[in-house]
């Protein structure tokens, strides 16, 4: 591919070198430096990520009252079991700890472009998005608040690498961990519940040989028969824990078309305003440029796009509970169009240079 840097010379000329061995160091030093200037410099000005700005987020040390086995029977478990294990830290540590999190997902997202693409995002394109994302104001809200929606975030960034390796080579134990991590995801939140099969269906069109069709059926409907067991627990849970939702109560969904469509181009507008929406259009059109001679190569930044959109649905279809900080849901894989800029030519080195100003 002419992307893979690992291959061509010409990188050395058009891109920053950086030794295979210190790049996820980098990259990690790259990303909490993005995290204080941004809460410094952009928004909100003042570093205090610690502070326990809203009630929610004494919920971790609440939990400790409860045993392991009792918060297992919750609705999405898998997130109140993290919380009530990071409230030994106390609250402030169970901040820090959903820090590292976010941190974590942000870093698999590169290892993800990395193993899609073949080769390591390059350092300038990888700065674009981490300005990309802690700089709007949502991310400094959400990322300490929505602990569910974080870790199933964090879950979904190993099952899209679990899937991409068990294509190329299918092993049992790959499917299995890949599986996993999707029902762990299900089972934190319901966020990315339509955007992990998408984005799998895009890596199968990706993969897609003539004749090899058994392989992606069978990953796409174990996906899906998983996330459909996972949210039978989670909605079997929750009817136990709080009984029938009201039409007039604020988790009542509203499936009309008309108003889903206008919650997502209310979400839409908190995480894209003009000038991200511009540099976001411009990525995949780079991108759409350099790979003309194969646009199925394309498939994977168009199904991060579409996969990160439709992490917006599931709260677009709660219109009574509407939050914009929800918005940031979508940020970690929307933004992650820029990290598919290619760097092999000099074309792509004065992109990258164009969306980074």
């Amino acid at each position: 591919r002419s992307w893979n840097c690992r291959t061509s010379r010409s990188c050395l000329d058009t891109m920053v070198p950086v030794s295979k061995r210190l790049q996820i160091p980098l990259y990690s030093f790259f990303i909490l430096a993005a995290y204080v200037g941004s809460l410094l410099w952009a928004f909100p000005r003042e570093f205090h990520p610690l502070v326990p700005y809203r009630p929610d987020l004494y919920y971790p040390v609440g939990l400790l009252s409860n045993s392991f086995a009792a918060t297992a029977l919750y609705p999405r478990p898998i997130a109140y079991l993290f919380e009530q294990a990071t409230g030994y830290l106390g609250t402030q540590g169970a901040i820090a700890a959903t820090i590292a999190v976010v941190f974590a997902t942000v870093l698999l997202v590169a290892l993800a472009v990395s193993r899609i693409s073949g080769a390591m995002p390059n350092p300038i394109a990888f700065l674009t998005y981490l300005v990309l994302l802690f700089t709007n104001p949502e991310f400094y809200f959400h990322h300490r608040f929505d602990v569910p929606s974080v870790l199933a975030g964090f879950f979904l960034l190993p099952a899209i690498l679990g899937a991409n390796s068990w294509l190329v080579h299918p092993r049992r134990r790959t499917l299995v961990a890949t599986l996993a991590c999707l029902a762990a995801m299900a089972l934190a939140k319901e966020t990315y519940d339509v955007s992990a099969p998408l984005i799998i269906v895009g890596l199968c069109g990706l993969h897609w040989h003539p004749g090899q069709w058994r392989r992606p059926a069978l990953l796409v409907a174990c996906t899906c028969a998983v996330e459909a067991a996972a949210e039978a627990f989670n909605l079997i849970r929750f009817g136990a824990a709080a009984g029938a939702i009201s039409v007039t109560s604020t988790y009542a969904p509203d499936l009309r078309v008309a108003s889903v469509w206008t919650m997502l181009g209310r979400y839409r507008g908190e995480l894209l305003p003009p000038v991200q929406l511009i540099i976001v259009v411009l990525a995949l059109l780079v991108t759409a440029y350099a790979l003309r001679p194969r646009w199925k190569e394309l498939i994977a930044p168009a199904a991060f796009l579409v996969g990160g959109v439709l992490a917006l649905v599931p709260n677009s279809v709660l219109p009574r509970h509407y939050e914009s900080q929800y918005a940031w849901n979508a940020a970690p894989l929307v933004f992650a169009v820029v990290l598919f800029v290619p760097a092999v030519r000099r074309f792509g080195l004065a992109a990258q240079l164009a969306l980074a100003a």
